[in-house]
């Protein structure tokens, strides 16, 4: 999902981490997308970009400036992946 005008992105990551959440951070949509489509079994990337776009649960938040953010909350995604994003520094 887009996120909303007057939201920044500290505003999101003090939320989640308020709910007991973390945040990763992705520079592009791009690279965002390439993470989404791990989680989905190796979904096409066509399909990745719109699931981040038309995200409703709001876990998935990209800002005006192309960056993406990834809200999670414990659950429902492999955690092999979020291990492998937690190594490569994207958890802020």
């Amino acid at each position: 999902m887009k996120a909303v005008k007057g939201y920044t992105k500290h505003d999101y990551t003090m939320i989640c981490k308020e709910e007991g959440g973390e945040v990763f951070s992705f520079a592009s949509i791009d690279e965002a997308a390439g993470y989404f489509s791990m989680f989905g079994h190796e979904v096409p990337i066509n399909v990745a970009l719109d699931g981040i776009l038309n995200d409703t649960n709001c876990d998935w938040i990209v800002f005006d400036d192309g960056s993406v953010i990834f809200k999670y909350y414990g659950s429902g995604y492999d955690g092999n992946i979020i291990n492998e994003m937690i190594e490569k520094g994207c958890r802020i």
